[in-house]
């Protein structure tokens, strides 16, 4: 965590869900997978494109809605997070809860990223 006033980085922003505290570099990346696959498209008015249809699944039979969720969040992050290259996209459901696991690299960096998003 780093406090506001001391950001060291050209890529940050706000911590969700800690006031003061912001995140950045590879933490902002992080944070920006997350609310780019949590977001419905079409769920924001002023931009109306932005986020992932992966929600649309959530009653889907497994056997198509794992490979559908995958697709949607790739083509949501190649499209909305240009920092990273995707390696790999999982989802697991179990129950009620579905679990996509994001492996990523940033663009500016070798550092392989893992990234866990329950929809």
């Amino acid at each position: 965590m780093i406090q506001l006033g001391k950001i060291n980085s050209v890529y940050w922003q706000p911590k969700l869900g800690e006031t003061g505290a912001v995140v950045e570099g590879l933490d902002d990346i992080d944070q920006c997978i997350r609310l780019i696959v949590t977001t419905p498209r079409g769920s924001l008015p002023l931009r109306p494109l932005f986020g992932c249809d992966a929600w649309q699944e959530l009653d889907a039979p497994v056997n198509s809605a794992i490979p559908n969720i995958c697709k949607a969040v790739r083509e949501a992050l190649t499209l909305w997070e240009p920092r990273i290259t995707v390696i790999a996209i999982r989802a697991k459901i179990d129950e009620s809860h579905i679990t996509i696991t994001i492996e990523w690299n940033a663009v500016a960096s070798a550092a392989k990223r893992i990234t866990e998003v329950e929809i």
